[in-house]
């Protein structure tokens, strides 16, 4: 099969998604090429050019007219694959492949209306931005032959959204690059008499620090110490109430993939998301698949989306959402019981190698684009 992947979709270290997915079809034996704009040179930039920046206007014209001389110039292939984010690089693929009756595939992995509006409060429901957030969503998915998502609790939300059927979306979970997060089984960090606990973010609703900071200041005067690793939205309102712990430390800082690998090798535990927004409840975030490929246990909120690949004290625990007190005492469980550590993080590992690693979301993705070329040329 022969992929071409479009659009100004970024593949910096805080954005593993297409990294993964092209790296994953490689191994599966597919042809891989790029038509890629480097556009978008960090977190805040594309932040500010998804919230509406005017600014970025004249520049995102000129990658698109790079874009499209490029494409008329690739190589042949089957079909085209817009990257995420790609809600607005669709339009243009859309086009260009039309010439050729190509099929497009719009890699959505979230809703920018969702992500802004709902998950964010950046800015109100019926704001002019809100309402261009929702039609860029509906009209990127009608666009597509198929929109990918990363769990069925969101295609069911994107069904809704758009008002297509769930024929129209694909699962293909987040993953991670074990090329970036090797495995580390099955040593378990050696730090006598104290278990280290690590929470890594972006300090957004979704990741519901305040229930992380709510256990670390139950679990006080025990062996176990909290190390909180990151910068984001919400850091000023939690920074004082983390500072004051007793038992944690506090790297108010983006990390590198390196670095962070190695924060995921010397701990114990690693924690996923706590929050109670209606897209926390539906997603499995990247920071979970990092822990998971290293090979360390995962605590995460117990939700639909998570339920879609774990059992609770199985393959990660599971904790209600919202619940400062349940998540103290999932950490005291693994604290106290080594065996139930290496087991859960065992499983977790198995899970990620099966079903997230490169190897496993390449299989997935030839299946997915096979059928809708298949699809496409029954059609014609």
């Amino acid at each position: 099969m022969r992929v071409l992947y479009f659009g100004t979709y970024s593949k910096g270290e805080m954005y593993p998604r297409n990294r993964v997915l092209i790296e994953g079809l490689r191994r599966a034996g597919a042809e891989v090429s790029e038509v890629h704009e480097k556009f978008w040179s960090d977190a805040a930039h594309k932040m500010a050019g998804v919230t509406g920046s005017l600014k970025l206007f004249p520049a995102y014209a000129g990658a698109w007219w790079r874009l499209a001389r490029r494409y008329l110039a690739a190589e042949a292939h089957d079909v085209v694959v817009v990257g995420y984010t790609g809600q607005v690089d669709i339009i243009l693929a859309r086009f260009l492949a039309g010439f050729t009756a190509k099929p497009v595939v719009l890699d959505a992995f979230l809703s920018l209306h969702d992500t802004v509006v709902a998950d964010r409060s950046l800015t109100r429901p019926g704001s002019i931005l809100g309402r261009a957030l929702l039609f860029l969503d509906r009209t990127a998915c009608r666009l597509a032959d198929i929109s990918l998502l990363d769990t069925d609790s969101h295609i069911r939300f994107f069904t809704g959204l758009t008002g297509l059927p769930a024929s129209r979306f694909a699962r293909v979970l987040v993953g991670e690059d074990d090329r970036v997060f090797p495995a580390d089984l099955p040593r378990e960090p050696r730090r006598p008499g104290c278990l280290e606990v690590l929470w890594f973010g972006t300090y957004v609703p979704l990741q519901g620090v305040e229930v992380v900071v709510g256990a670390a200041e139950r679990l006080q005067g025990e062996p176990i110490r909290f190390h909180f690793v990151g910068q984001g939205q919400e850091f000023p309102r939690f920074e004082k109430s983390i500072r004051a712990l007793g038992n944690a430390e506090i790297e108010p800082r983006f990390v590198s993939s390196g670095e962070l690998h190695r924060m995921l090798r010397e701990c114990h535990v690693s924690l996923g998301i706590f929050g109670t927004t209606a897209k926390a409840l539906r997603v499995i975030p990247c920071k979970v698949y990092d822990a998971l490929a290293v090979g360390r246990p995962v605590i995460t909120a117990d939700s639909p989306g998570s339920r879609e690949l774990f059992t609770d004290r199985e393959n990660a625990l599971l904790v209600p959402p919202g619940d400062p007190q349940a998540l103290a005492g999932a950490v005291r469980a693994l604290a106290n019981d080594e065996g139930l550590r290496i087991a859960v993080a065992r499983a977790g590992h198995e899970t990620y190698r099966k079903t997230a690693s490169p190897d496993a979301l390449g299989r997935r993705m030839l299946e997915v684009l096979s059928a809708v070329i298949h699809r496409r040329r029954s059609s014609r």
